[in-house]
């Protein structure tokens, strides 16, 4: 400005740059009046979404639309039923996951389930909900019946008591 001036220039209006023609941070468009993408509000704050789409734009308050498996107000935990760094889903059909960031997806089954994601009876259940014994197997624990020569009183309700066959006899 004048004999005095370096060629510098003072921008004014938020205007950026060397030669004042740059949009400051956060905004964009041919005046700088919209947000730029990831950006929302009055102000064009940054999104703050870490696994999600932000409500950006000059209309936006910044709240966070979790993508599948992601929770939290940034979108920075596992949602329930998720587990490890990608939030994976948990494989675990009839127990409970080990989910979170830091879970491991294994499973703990319910009930008389068991395999690696509780999708199989225990030995000695069986069924839809693996809620009744095997043949031979008998009370609230299926437990083996040991009739060597007869017929056991077998399942849930059976108490393993023994019908001989023929001329045997005894408990077993």
């Amino acid at each position: 400005d004048g004999w005095t001036g370096d060629g510098t220039c003072t921008c004014a209006g938020g205007w950026t740059g060397d030669d004042c023609a740059e949009c400051p941070d956060n905004w964009v468009g041919e005046n700088c009046d919209a947000c730029r993408p990831g950006a929302f509000g009055e102000s064009c704050e940054p999104c703050l979404c870490a696994h999600g789409d932000c409500n950006q734009g000059r209309e936006g308050d910044g709240s966070c639309a979790c993508a599948e498996g992601w929770a939290g107000e940034t979108c920075e935990v596992c949602a329930d039923s998720f587990f490890g760094d990608g939030c994976q889903p948990c494989l675990c059909l009839h127990g409970e996951c080990n989910d979170g960031l830091q879970g491991d997806g294994s499973c703990t089954c319910t009930g008389n389930w068991d395999g690696p994601e509780c999708s199989v009876c225990l030995p000695n259940w069986q069924g839809d909900a693996c809620d009744s014994c095997v043949d031979d197997f008998f009370g609230p624990q299926c437990e083996a019946c040991v009739c060597v020569h007869g017929t056991c009183l077998d399942g849930l309700g059976g108490d393993g008591s023994c019908t001989c066959e023929g001329e045997w006899q005894g408990p077993a």
